[in-house]
């Protein structure tokens, strides 16, 4: 690899990790593009072309791999969140132990793969319809991380089994 390539590799990569570490998308296209720019502001007289090739040799030297996004987008930062969970201890007096945050998800456990491995004679792999049996998990711990709430997981019953010995109004808005 040419030193020019190896300085567009360089700031290409430098460029991806801090948007990953933000949580920001980083789509292929993209860091054609970058690659592209920093080739633009290096004023040398050599071709360069970011093409899918480039991509993938890229991706492979840097052991970057392609991810379908799950979930919800990242919200807030730590640092904002810190910065909040400090204000409340030092303007109200509130201890660690008792700033507690909580977060709910959910499983489909009966969902099937999204992708899949094909033959090379196959042309489509038809699916299925998806089923939407799902339950609900919520976690929660305390800010200094010395009480860890056991996990509550919520199924579809208004009043489930597993819930059977517990007073519901404590839940009930």
């Amino acid at each position: 690899m040419s030193q020019l390539n190896k300085k567009i590799n360089k700031c290409t990569f430098l460029c991806f990790c801090p948007k990953r570490a933000l949580g920001e998308p980083v789509t292929g296209p993209v860091l054609q593009a970058k690659a592209k720019q920093f080739h633009a502001s290096l004023n040398v007289d050599s071709n360069f072309s970011s093409s899918n090739g480039w991509l993938a040799r890229f991706k492979k030297r840097h052991g970057i791999r392609c991810l379908n996004i799950k979930g919800e987008k990242l919200s807030a930062t730590f640092r904002r969140r810190r910065q909040c969970v400090s204000r409340g201890v030092k303007d109200h007096g509130y201890k660690l132990d008792n700033i507690y945050n909580g977060h709910e998800t959910s499983l489909f456990w009966k969902h099937f793969p999204t992708k899949t491995f094909v033959c090379r004679n196959e042309t489509e792999a038809p699916g299925r319809k998806a089923s939407k049996d799902r339950v609900t998990i919520q976690v929660c711990s305390n800010a200094s991380g010395t009480h860890k709430i056991p996990l509550t997981v919520i199924w579809k019953s208004e009043h489930p089994r597993s819930l059977k010995n517990v007073s519901t109004e404590y839940f009930e808005g």
